[in-house]
C-alpha cells in the first residue's frame, strides 16, 4: 500500500485581504453604531463604551486602509481619532 504526503497543509490558509476587508467592514460598523447610540441619546459622547467602539472602529478601518495602500483614508482616520482625543 501506498502512502501519499500531502503536499498541503492541513490548516487552512487564511487570505489576508479577506481578513483585512473583515477588520474594515467591522470598524466601519462600530463607527455607524456609536454614532447611532450618541444621536439616540442612548450614550453620552463621554461614555466609556463609546469611546472604546469608536476607538476600534478606526483602528479597524486604519488596518484595512494600510493593508489596501489607501493612505488618505489611513490619514483621515488618524487625524479623526488623534483630534477626539487631544481636545
Amino acid at each position: 500500500m501506498e502512502v501519499q504526503i500531502l503536499s498541503r497543509p492541513l490548516i487552512l490558509r487564511i487570505n489576508m485581504e479577506l481578513v483585512t476587508q473583515i477588520f474594515g467592514w467591522i470598524g466601519a460598523f462600530l463607527v455607524v453604531f456609536a454614532y447611532f447610540l450618541v444621536s439616540s441619546r442612548k450614550v453620552d459622547g463621554s461614555n466609556k463604551i463609546y469611546q472604546l467602539m469608536n476607538f476600534l472602529g478606526a483602528v479597524g478601518a486604519g488596518i484595512n486602509a494600510f493593508t489596501n495602500k489607501r493612505g488618505r483614508l489611513l490619514l483621515y482616520r488618524l487625524s479623526g481619532v488623534s483630534s477626539h482625543y487631544l481636545r
